[in-house]
């Protein structure tokens, strides 16, 4: 079964913008963000690492692997890695305070999705995701390093768009230790003149 997550994966989201930082990527849309966030020094060091040190693979395992990543119920979890704790704080200056906004913005997507699904089914939803997305029952290619085909036949797959992937290819992260399920992270690219704020209200 393929569904549209409801809400965002906050902590992929803080990963996804910190890679988009430390490659000085997102264009306009993001340089009064950017800039924003860029003062703090917090933000400035993790991005320093994310250079040598990748958001993903690299930091996407480890922060997973954390009991709490975003500061819930840690009960029974052993001494925090100080990378968790950095992102943690990196989600609170560079995210956090904007997630209303950009919940409203992907919020809009989820619905044009959910319309589509309703209309032309879940095949007709997958082919448009991203154009460099391949389906042919029951294989989904998706380009990554890997180049990863998922067969959709025998697992579910969820969908969670992203605003801080604009302009890159998606990204399938997963299965949840949960569920076996992996996620299918796909960009959504800002209508031309929309620009993600400086600050908020």
């Amino acid at each position: 079964m393929t569904r549209i997550l409801t809400e965002s994966d906050q902590f992929r989201e803080a990963l996804f913008a910190l890679e988009m930082l430390g490659r000085d990527a997102g264009g306009w849309t993001f340089r009064r963000w950017r800039k924003r966030v860029a003062r703090h020094r917090a933000v400035r060091d993790l991005v320093t690492m994310a250079r040598t040190v990748r958001p993903f693979p690299d930091m996407d395992q480890i922060v997973q692997r954390a009991c709490s990543p975003l500061g819930g119920d840690a009960d029974g979890c052993g001494p925090e890695p100080q990378l968790v704790a950095d992102v943690r704080e990196f989600h609170r200056i560079a995210v956090a305070p904007y997630r209303d906004h950009i919940d409203r913005f992907l919020e809009a997507d989820r619905a044009t999705r959910r319309d589509i699904a309703l209309t032309h089914g879940p095949e007709g939803l997958l082919s448009t995701l991203h154009p460099s997305i391949r389906w042919s029952f029951p294989v989904l290619e998706v380009p990554t390093p890997h180049d990863e085909d998922l067969e959709l036949d025998t697992r579910g797959l969820l969908l969670s768009p992203s605003l801080f992937l604009t302009s890159r290819s998606p990204r399938v992260l997963g299965p949840s230790p949960d569920d076996g399920i992996p996620t299918l992270f796909y960009p959504v690219t800002p209508e031309r003149g929309w620009r993600m704020p400086a600050r908020t209200p």
